[in-house]
């Protein structure tokens, strides 16, 4: 027999104790008698405060004792209040302890993010080489734009701000990751800020602690690249916007937030081209604000002309440089469009097509949430498998509530990257998927906080303290040994995206004076042929050859299967050193990604210089 909510009348489930369309509280659940929270009936202990419940129905109350207040929560569709977004706080008992390890659990992140940035990851990845280069320049007067092919056709604002950062503290290793280190702990503390304002209290500390030992935000907060400033701007985006769409005292309009996110939103624009991702989130955001009803089509106009106002007058000096750059921009958008690639132009038909795009975005969720299996073995996992199953759980249970705008938010976050980075190519994907993170990490921080109002009145409090303390220890352990393990990713082009490489510029001149004379992995054989030790990239999205310090990669786009690898890279090696390619041949590694290559006619001498020579002169194929 179904359960009738005396509000809207609506038929609920006979265990529901919240009403599945107004979200009230129905009549014939347990009511604690000291909080006044709803419990399923027949439940013998609260599940926020542990009291006993009598009977499944709320007690009586001696005269003159303090009557317990009812629970009023809010509507399905009905905007949080601020008071209501605060809920969730913890006792004075549990403020002492949670607080004491989220202290403890910051510290380890800022010693994760901080410790030995000039040596880990030792030297400099491609993209963080031509930034530096790019630094030196404005360094010394020669500006760069706001948009520029040395930075690997990504916005320079990133670049401006460290090149003063470098003015102060010079131009190494150590000093230019430290700015990015820096950015992603205050990323950390305005994802708790966010977090709190969403979800409460308690999901932003949980939520917190997990992504301090993050291994997907500690790899970005550790190299000199944009992406951690876009998380920060991302994340105060998306506050200032849920606090001026929420409704303020009286209803009135709350403009000054307004202003203010649409700053932010308009300087996040100059940070890295995942930006573009958000953007579209945002989007969908104001969709629902129009749809949702909560207020009238005039201030609902009001409040997004505000915004978009000051988010156009803040990056209109950016979009008047892409339009001066249109054609590389196009270039540069072709160079990652999923629609551009072989693989999806060799399938037969638009169904094929289709099916083939369907099965891209499907297999970046598996990525985004769970490992990715390769060629050679499954790649670093983005999320440790806890916060993993997490995550997976809040978003789940976002959908019951979709339409409260901060599970909207939530989902249309997650689902926007999702797509969008699905229809783009494997290079530089974990960089445009972090957009994310902020999703992704609050859904796990809301799902862990229904975990412990779960054990609550089943398990004492000493239990939940070491649920938590597993759970982010098991997190911290396993995402850290990852790190140190392989610091910039098992497959490294998916986390950073490789140099420049066009011509004329100081970023790639320095990157190729660097790479000279390096190729130490050279050897000779007793019958005069050269060996030459290679890491072979199949199904990359361009055919070349690019050094790496003293190590050489090959870039094919063949699949691995059937030896057509193995075939390509014959061939890359064969035109780039020009020899015919009956003199190259596979001696080891056949069905391995670090193949040895034997070489004939040509000594070790001559092979490095064609190497170097040909190295920054760009992709060919493919």
């Amino acid at each position: 027999m179904p359960v009738a909510c005396n509000d809207c009348g609506y038929e609920n489930r006979l265990s529901a104790i919240i009403c599945g369309s107004c979200g009230a509280t129905l009549a014939d659940s347990a009511t604690c008698p000291a909080c006044a929270l709803a419990n399923l009936r027949g439940q013998r202990f609260c599940n926020e405060c542990g009291a006993a419940l009598l009977g499944g129905a709320r007690p009586a109350v001696a005269e003159g004792q303090p009557q317990p207040v009812a629970l009023s929560l809010p509507s399905a569709t009905a905007p949080l209040s601020r008071r209501e977004m605060s809920v969730g706080r913890f006792g004075s008992y549990e403020d002492i302890l949670v607080h004491a390890a989220v202290a403890l659990v910051f510290s380890l992140a800022v010693v994760a993010r901080l410790v030995g940035l000039g040596s880990f990851p030792d030297g400099l990845t491609d993209s963080e080489s031509a930034i530096r280069g790019a630094v030196s320049d404005i360094v010394d007067g020669q500006l760069i734009g706001l948009w520029s092919e040395a930075v690997g056709g990504q916005p320079t604002g990133f670049v401006y701000w460290l090149a003063g950062w470098s003015s102060l503290l010079g131009d190494g290793t150590a000093a230019l990751r430290l700015m990015s280190a820096w950015l992603g702990l205050a990323a950390v503390g305005m994802f708790y800020v966010y977090c709190r304002a969403a979800f409460g209290i308690r999901a932003s500390v949980l939520g917190s602690m997990l992504l301090a030992v993050s291994l997907w935000h500690m790899g970005y907060s550790r190299l000199a690249l944009p992406v951690g400033s876009l998380v920060l701007f991302q994340l105060a985006a998306s506050y200032l916007l849920l606090v001026a769409l929420s409704e303020g005292d009286g209803g009135s309009p709350r403009y000054r937030p307004l202003v203010l996110a649409g700053v932010v939103f308009g300087v996040a624009v100059y940070t890295h081209n995942a930006f573009y991702i958000f953007a579209i989130a945002v989007g969908l955001w104001w969709a629902r604000e129009f749809l949702a009803g909560d207020h009238s089509m005039g201030v609902v106009l009001k409040r997004c002309a505000a915004f978009l106002a000051t988010a156009l007058v803040v990056a209109v000096p950016y979009l008047w440089s892409l339009a001066a750059h249109s054609e590389e921009v196009g270039d540069r958008v072709s160079a990652i469009d999923l629609s551009s690639s072989e693989e999806y132009i060799d399938q037969p038909g638009l169904m094929e097509r289709t099916r083939f795009a369907m099965r891209r975005i499907v297999t970046t969720g598996g990525a985004l949430l769970l490992s990715r299996a390769q060629d050679d073995g499954p790649t670093r996992r983005l999320l440790d498998p806890a916060t993993a199953l997490l995550a997976a759980a809040g978003l789940i249970a976002g959908l019951w509530r979709w339409r409260q705008r901060e599970f909207f938010h939530m989902w249309s976050i997650a689902i926007t990257a999702v797509v969008v980075v699905g229809l783009t190519r494997d290079e530089g994907m974990y960089g445009r998927l972090i957009v994310a993170l902020p999703a992704v990490y609050t859904a796990a921080g809301y799902a862990f906080d229904g975990l412990l109002v779960l054990m609550r009145g089943r398990a004492g409090e000493t239990a939940a303290f070491v649920v938590i303390a597993l759970i982010v220890t098991a997190a911290g352990l396993y995402n850290i040994v990852s790190y140190y393990d392989s610091p910039v990713g098992i497959d490294e082009p998916r986390w950073a995206q490789d140099a420049p490489r066009g011509t004329g510029t100081r970023a790639t001149a320095a990157f190729r004076k660097r790479r000279r004379d390096t190729v130490a992995t050279l050897g000779s054989r007793a019958d005069g042929a050269v060996t030459l030790e290679v890491r072979v990239r199949p199904k990359a999205g361009r055919n070349d050859v690019a050094l790496d310090g003293a190590d050489v990669k090959v870039y094919v786009t063949a699949p691995a299967e059937g030896g057509r690898a193995n075939a390509a890279v014959v061939a890359l090696l064969a035109d780039r050193l020009g020899v015919g390619k009956d003199g190259i041949a596979i001696v080891k590694g056949h069905r391995a990604r670090d193949k040895v290559i034997r070489i004939e006619v040509l000594d070790a001498v001559t092979i490095k210089k064609r190497l170097v020579a040909t190295e920054s002169t760009g992709p060919r194929g493919g």
